[in-house]
């Protein structure tokens, strides 16, 4: 598939170029996906003004501390004339690097024919980015660093990506390992269905947590969303500061989440826990998001917005993504701090199930992370995806 068969001298043919301010370079970088998954049955195509708004460094507060370049690659035949035949992002975020200090940059983006010369051009043409600004290490894909599309998928190509989760060709994982990169984390996806039954031990920690009065379980209140996502965000910072790769997101950042989230949020899947009086746990879940998007193949105007209302607000997605879930961290090492992550994970899955959806997907949580993956599997959940971020060090490949 897409396979080209180059002349013995193949170098000459490629041709890896910045897309820099370019307006028609730039809408190149962003159909050519639409091109190469024209017969992949799962993928869902991205809304084009979603990516236009993701790489305007004037408006996403990314780049408020980070930098990024994209680049394509062209393909040229005998008499000159290019192809589009894969593209790639290279980023530098200064947060991460405040916090981790590990001279890593960041690719993303990567798409591309199934072609091992075609990917390494791209790889080099984002390493030397990367290394002309002092980084040492070049991680990745992330889209645009961990907080976003993170991974590459390697398994479960059978099912539909779930609303920001990264999807990618099956033959992608030869070309980025084949292109001198190494795993260095996996990334799990975990599955619900509506068949699926409360194990007996969750339900007699939840039920024994509710008897306790000084708990309360709850949904969302919007009417004070700011205020109640920003409590649920501060809870998510704090409790998963030390876990690999976390970058805590801006304010900027939080307001921009704040707003997308109201638009797209079912306050009934939203759940959050009290103790004493005080927040204690959030779940944040979200309608999937992609069930509405996929018929639109991208394209939101001039009728698709009235097909995405439709699809969101009447219709109804009928999975969801259990995107966050957090117990204060002075809670985490009390008894009561595990009875209130169990409470929440067997409410946020009764309340689904009550407002009509048929199936749920936890992601991510990391390969390493062995505490919340054993209570996930003890809830009856099963690993059905994962990814991989892969590593490679500057200069070395």
């Amino acid at each position: 598939m897409h396979k080209k068969n180059f002349t013995e001298n193949t170098n000459s043919l490629i041709e890896v170029v910045p897309v820099g301010q370019d307006r028609k370079l730039f809408d190149e970088f962003i159909v050519l996906p639409y091109r190469l998954y024209a017969k992949d049955a799962a993928w869902v195509a991205p809304l084009k003004t979603e990516y236009r708004f993701m790489f305007d460094r004037k408006k996403n507060p990314f780049f408020q501390h980070a930098e990024a370049e994209l680049f394509l690659c062209f393909l040229k035949d005998a008499w000159g004339r290019g192809k589009v035949v894969g593209r790639i992002s290279a980023q530098i975020d200064y947060g991460h690097l405040k916090i981790h200090k590990d001279d890593a940059g960041f690719f993303g983006c990567f798409e591309a024919i199934n072609d091992m010369e075609v990917a390494r051009a791209l790889f080099t043409a984002a390493e030397q980015w990367l290394a002309a600004r002092d980084m040492k290490t070049m991680r990745g894909p992330y889209t645009l660093n961990i907080n976003g599309e993170a991974g590459l998928q390697i398994d479960g190509f059978q099912h539909v990506p779930m609303f920001l989760t990264a999807y990618n060709l099956p033959y992608y994982r030869h070309l980025v390992e084949g292109s001198g990169f190494a795993k260095i984390k996996e990334l799990y996806s975990w599955r619900y269905s509506r068949e699926f039954i409360v194990p007996p031990l969750a339900k007699k920690i939840s039920q024994h947590a509710l008897q306790n009065k000084a708990v309360k379980v709850r949904t969302i209140d919007m009417k004070h969303f700011e205020y109640e996502l920003g409590i649920g965000l501060k809870i998510f910072n704090d409790a998963w500061k030390n876990n690999w790769g976390f970058v805590p997101p801006t304010d900027a950042e939080i307001q921009k989440i704040g707003r997308d989230m109201k638009m797209i949020m079912d306050p009934r899947i939203v759940v959050v826990v009290e103790y004493k009086g005080k927040v204690a746990g959030m779940a944040i879940t979200v309608p999937n998001i992609n069930e509405a998007l996929k018929p639109l193949k991208g394209k939101l105007f001039p009728f698709g917005w009235l097909k995405l209302l439709w699809n969101t607000k009447v219709r109804r997605p009928k999975k969801c993504r259990l995107m966050l879930l957090g117990i204060l961290p002075e809670l985490q090492r009390l008894r009561i701090g595990g009875e209130l992550g169990v409470l929440l994970s067997v409410e946020v899955y009764r309340r689904a199930k009550a407002a009509g959806y048929h199936e749920a997907e936890l992601s991510w949580t990391l390969d390493d992370n062995h505490a919340i993956n054993h209570v996930i599997r003890m809830m009856g959940s099963h690993l059905y995806k994962t990814h991989y971020v892969y590593e490679c060090p500057i200069g070395n490949r």
